[in-house]
């Protein structure tokens, strides 16, 4: 189940660069990426050949594909990001940060089919709502006297004035 797209050109650099150092060569990459995501169906799917950097391009854009595959609260890439902020210095961590955010702010779009909104859409105003209501009323009804029930002629259930 795809859950992420792939990071947008900047964040895909910004992650190489992090991330390449950490990952010269075909054990240290299974080391740390074992550490780091643990024994899940995504490792499996690792081509841990090439050079550093076209590896972590490789690794950054499948964890991205396969997000799901590892965990929901703990995306594999926000995984590998914590993993590494153990392995560089403090020099970093404003940068992990930042990255770990712009993951989760990607991945949380993709669940939501799009943008994610800075903040929830205020509630329409009783007034406003009321009017909606009483258009939407008003069209029922003209509605069914076009097929001529009138709920007004001869129905003692029906409701003579409706009062919000």
């Amino acid at each position: 189940m795809e859950v992420m797209s792939a990071p947008d050109r900047v964040t895909l650099d910004r992650l190489v660069t992090l991330l390449a150092p950490l990952l010269p060569e075909e054990g240290s990459r299974r080391a740390f990426v074992t550490r780091a995501l643990g024994r899940t169906a995504v490792v499996h799917h690792i081509d841990w050949s090439g050079s550093a950097s076209v590896f972590t391009t490789n690794l950054i854009t499948l964890l991205a594909e396969r997000d799901a595959e590892v965990a929901p609260e703990m995306p594999p890439l926000v995984a590998l990001l914590e993993a590494c902020r153990e392995a560089v210095g403090t020099d970093r961590q404003a940068e992990i940060n930042e990255l770990v955010a712009a993951v989760r702010v990607a991945t949380r779009e993709a669940l939501a089919g799009g943008a994610v909104p800075d903040s929830p859409r205020p509630a329409a105003p009783v007034a406003e709502l009321r009017e909606r209501y009483l258009t939407l009323m008003a069209a029922e009804w003209n509605q069914l006297r076009l097929v001529g029930m009138d709920p007004q002629a001869g129905d003692p259930y029906s409701r003579r004035a409706v009062t919000l």
